[in-house]
């Protein structure tokens, strides 16, 4: 059983995990931003993954986003959009979120079999994704992105 300062320690130290929000621009400057299932949950998700040791946290949303997702793109910016966190296995888990710019879909991607993948406008996305922060960061996407 774990005592009171075990448990403080998994809250002091959340593991580093760093996503995107993936986002296309399509004809008449619609935007789309695609999400994939959680393999653990099934909910619709943005990428992200565990930043692996001697790893940067923009490497990390790069790679996981070609890995769960198969798409080939670029951060609109090194700067994060923001940070989230949540709770997993017992552990806080704390992601910080990239801009990421879709400029190619790969049709075959190494996690297809075990993953959902979909395009959607801002406002469905926002009703999917389980976390309230995400909900936040995907307005100011939006927001930034008509402004583009």
């Amino acid at each position: 059983m774990a005592n009171s300062t075990q448990v403080e320690k998994k809250k002091l130290n959340p593991v580093a995990q760093a996503g995107v929000i993936p986002v296309r621009q399509m004809e008449g400057g619609r935007t789309e931003f695609c999400l994939v299932t959680s393999r653990s949950t099934g909910e619709w998700i943005f990428p992200k993954g565990k930043v692996d040791p001697g790893e940067v946290a923009t490497d990390t949303a790069v790679r996981e986003t070609e890995e769960e997702a198969g798409l080939i793109g670029h951060l609109a910016d090194p700067n994060p959009l923001g940070t989230y966190v949540y709770q997993k296995g017992g552990k806080s888990h704390e992601v910080v979120v990239y801009l990421f710019v879709i400029d190619k879909v790969e049709s075959e991607w190494e996690e297809m079999d075990q993953r959902w993948r979909i395009f959607t406008d801002a406002n469905f996305a926002a009703e999917m994704v389980p976390f309230p922060e995400v909900r936040d960061l995907i307005q100011i996407v939006q927001a930034r992105m008509a402004d583009a």
